[in-house]
């Protein structure tokens, strides 16, 4: 992990940070450090992965000035590419044009990524159906997103996701504050905290894509994050505790009369 923080720091990842871009990474199948050598065969043999695996590969390439992120995506090649070269961050063909250029002494980091970032599993239950449904409906966006970014056409998608969690946490969040709040549930005030937190980040995120930033690796990251340790913890926390103390045969009783 030594050298891959080495090579990740201080690469832009569409706004991602150091920390941010480690995180998705890390949520890969695979990954190794290499010298990199002739870009050009490295392109075409991980292209030929990706084919075959159905899944999309990630290029993350680091030279004295310049530091290059591309996506491969299976039956369409290279998809999303960022550099920055010179302290001016490209994207697109001009990014393109720096990777086809690098090779030698430049480090790469090769990692094999999952298909969707967030695949629903009991693991992300609360045990109350409407809250799953939810659930399952962020999970969607963001694997939409995810989709999106990995073919280098975000921007549309991602302020549909922006625009689709503004109204999500509206409503999902109080629907769950006023379930823990009805029946008692003691963590009640962390866990509105938490939702809290939550509403300020994607608003942030949302004036920032105002001003045309570029954003879809960073959110994704963020909602994967938030999915793992928010649903798949604080969330299932108090479905373990509504278990425990007999309020789910309570709402299934409810339910069956």
């Amino acid at each position: 992990m030594g050298l891959e923080k080495g090579l990740l720091n201080g690469l832009p990842g569409s706004g991602l940070g150091e920390e941010a871009l480690l995180r998705l990474i890390e949520s890969t199948l695979d990954r190794r450090v290499v010298e990199a050598g002739n870009i050009e065969a490295w392109i075409r043999r991980e292209t030929r992965l990706a084919e075959a695996e159905k899944a999309p590969r990630l290029l993350l390439l680091d030279a004295s000035d310049v530091r290059v992120l591309a996506i491969i995506v299976p039956g369409r090649g290279l998809g999303y590419v960022e550099a920055l070269a010179n302290g001016e961050r490209l994207y697109g063909r001009q990014a393109l044009s720096i990777l086809k250029g690098m090779g030698g002494d430049a480090r790469l980091v090769v990692a094999r990524l999952r298909r969707s970032v967030v695949e629903w599993s009991p693991r992300l239950s609360v045990y109350v159906k409407g809250i799953d449904l939810q659930h399952r409906q962020l999970v969607n966006a963001l694997n939409s997103l995810y989709q999106s970014v990995l073919l280098g056409d975000e921007r549309r998608e991602l302020e549909a996701a922006l625009s689709f969690l503004s109204e999500y946490t509206v409503f999902h969040f109080s629907t769950e504050e006023r379930f823990m709040k009805r029946y008692g549930y003691p963590r009640l005030g962390e866990h509105a905290a938490q939702h809290r937190w939550f509403v300020d980040r994607v608003e942030e995120y949302r004036r920032r894509s105002r001003r045309g930033e570029r954003l879809g690796l960073e959110v994704v990251a963020f909602l994967a994050e938030w999915t793992r340790r928010h649903i798949a913890g604080t969330d299932r926390d108090y479905g373990v505790w509504m278990r425990d103390n007999g309020i789910l045969e309570r709402l299934d009783a409810r339910s069956r009369v």
